[in-house]
This record gives structure tokens, C-alpha cells and sequence, in this order.
């Protein structure tokens, strides 16, 4: 009966492997928004909460304000009205202040910041309020 052949990864493989499994797990906050975040100097305080949302007219508050702040990072949803999308929000380090993602088809075309205390509260991830 023939032998069969035994499959070794080297130990550095599979450490990494498991550090970014684990670091995923821990935060629960999906790749998409981890990205962003460190890109932009954001801490999260929470896990994301993912839910299906319909992108709104984006001449219409509040899609107008969402629309500006995603420009300001070179995201753009313009042309995905009416389109089913993932909405991901994950809470920040600072206190009151979300993070927002928007995912169409797999990839993010909008992200804003949200503030509770503050009308309307919708910042650019370039620009958090202070």
C-alpha cells in the first residue's frame, strides 16, 4: 500500500494566519471598514453591525450628505440609486461617534462619520468633529 505524502507548512505561514484570523475575530470589525479606519487614524470601540438598506436619491437629505462626506475620501455612489446596498456601522473610540460603510456588490462606494449630539452629524471621515 503506497504512502501517502504528509503536507508541512512552515510555522511563519501558519502563525500569520492566525494572527490575522484572530485579530479579525477579536475586533469583529470586517476588512472593508478595518481598512478605512486605519487609513484614516479611526479606532473602533465595537464590532459592525451589518443591514440591507436601498440607496436613496442622492440629490435628497440625508443621501446628499452622505454623498459629499464619501466624496471627500474618493468614494461615489451617484449612480446606484434605488440599488440594494450593505450598510456596515461600527461604533468609534470616540464617544457618540460612528463609523458608516457602504457596500455595493462587494466593494465600499460610500463611508461617512455619524454623531449623535449633533444636527444633521454627518462628517467626512477626513474631517471628525472634535
Amino acid at each position: 500500500m503506497p504512502r501517502l505524502a504528509r503536507v508541512v507548512r512552515p510555522p511563519v505561514v501558519v502563525l500569520a494566519a492566525l494572527v490575522v484570523a484572530a485579530c479579525t475575530a477579536v475586533s469583529g470589525v470586517d476588512p472593508a471598514t478595518a481598512a478605512l479606519l486605519e487609513e484614516h487614524d479611526l479606532r473602533a470601540a465595537g464590532p459592525t453591525s451589518t443591514a440591507a438598506i436601498e440607496i436613496g436619491p442622492v440629490h435628497d437629505v440625508p443621501w446628499l450628505l452622505y454623498r459629499e462626506a464619501s466624496q471627500e475620501i474618493g468614494l461615489d455612489f451617484a449612480g446606484l440609486s434605488g440599488a440594494t446596498a450593505e450598510l456596515r456601522t461600527t461604533p468609534l473610540e470616540n464617544d457618540g461617534l460612528r463609523v458608516h460603510v457602504l457596500v455595493a456588490n462587494g466593494v465600499a462606494v460610500g463611508a461617512w462619520l455619524s454623531a449623535e449630539d449633533l444636527a444633521p452629524g454627518i462628517f467626512a471621515l477626513t474631517d471628525p468633529p472634535e
